[in-house]
Formats: C-alpha cells, sequence, structure tokens
C-alpha cells in the first residue's frame, strides 16, 4: 500500500486484500466498522497534533526523527538516544 500510496482508493484496497487471500466478509465488516473508523480519526488526529506531514514517521523518545532511515545513520542516532535520558 505504501508503494501505491496514490491509487489509494475503497476498490484496490479491497482488491489488494482479495489478492492477499483476506476472509473478504471479515476484512469489509472491519473496514467499515465504527470501530475502524474511530481508531483512523484518533490516529490522524494524534499525527497532526505531533507534527507527523507523512510516512514514514519517526519518534524516539517523543523526538521527531527526520533523518536517514538507512541503517548507519539511523543506528547511531538510536545509540546516541540510548545514552540520554528516556522520556516518556
Amino acid at each position: 500500500m505504501f508503494a501505491n500510496h496514490t491509487k489509494l482508493t475503497r476498490e484496490n484496497i479491497l482488491a489488494w486484500a482479495k489478492e492477499f487471500g483476506c476472509n473478504m466478509p471479515k476484512f469489509t465488516a472491519d473496514l467499515d466498522s465504527a470501530k475502524t473508523k474511530t481508531q483512523i480519526a484518533r490516529d490522524l488526529q494524534q499525527g497532526e497534533e505531533a507534527g507527523v506531514e507523512g510516512t514514514p514517521s519517526i519518534f524516539v523518545n517523543g523526538k521527531h526523527y527526520n533523518g536517514s532511515l538507512a541503517l548507519q545513520p539511523f543506528s547511531e542516532m538510536l545509540r546516541a538516544e540510548l545514552k540520554g535520558p528516556v522520556y516518556h
């Protein structure tokens, strides 16, 4: 879905779910459920409040990480964070 983010339509999502072998009655029911819609709305609101502008977005110790996701720079940042205080 990430690779096809410009093609995220209900029709495509249902086609991909079927292609992946999902139980379609359950998938469709879950997709349309009030619980799912509430969770998505909550996630969007939290993302907006945190300053998320796209994906992927990574937070470490409550700080938005905007650097490279390549292993070397990302692991260096994680090591530095592990040496400092941990925020909750």
